[in-house]
């Protein structure tokens, strides 16, 4: 599954989980549970349990709900439990949603999200003493400046995202 699709489940699983609780935390709570499968790699199988339950809990809705809305989902942590190198691309998607999710306004095709997400995931990676905080903005800048063209305005409207979701 690439990260657009997995970004469109979790889309999906967010607004189901809305329409049945009216409450934040289900959702907030799968997420971090999806982020921390690589953060707290000895409770992996918990965290692989706990988002597929909340998974299981969306998909017993029964009818109301398109059954292929999660499966991208599922089946992206279900990799990442065995997969430590996906197991970080859906963590960063994870960390990052609601900056993410900002960025719907400008419609971006499945290819430039997917680039967002990999300078997004690129932050976690890099082991350098010397790579800080405002290497990572920059990063993330220069990809945003290749943007502006196709999408006006989006730089300025995701640095405003960024500062609000504290990146």
């Amino acid at each position: 599954m690439n990260p657009h699709s997995v970004f469109k489940s979790l889309e999906w699983v967010e607004t189901a989980v809305w329409d049945l609780t009216g409450l934040p935390d289900t959702f907030v709570n799968l997420l971090s549970h999806c982020g921390n499968m690589t953060a707290d790699s000895d409770n992996l199988q918990m965290h692989e349990e706990s988002a597929l339950e909340t998974l299981g809990f969306v998909d017993s809705a029964g009818s109301r709900y398109d059954s292929d809305g999660p499966f991208a989902l599922k089946a992206a942590i279900k990799r990442a439990a065995a997969d430590p190198e996906y197991a970080g691309m859906l963590a960063s998607l994870c960390d990052t949603y609601y900056f993410i999710r900002s960025l719907n306004v400008f419609s971006l095709s499945a290819q430039e999200f997917d680039g967002l997400v990999d300078i997004l995931q690129a932050d976690d990676e890099i082991d350098m003493p010397l790579y800080t905080h405002t290497d990572a903005v920059g990063l993330i800048n220069v990809y945003l400046d290749k943007l502006e063209h196709k999408h006006p305005g989006i730089k300025h409207y995701a640095t405003c995202a960024m500062l609000e979701a504290n990146i």
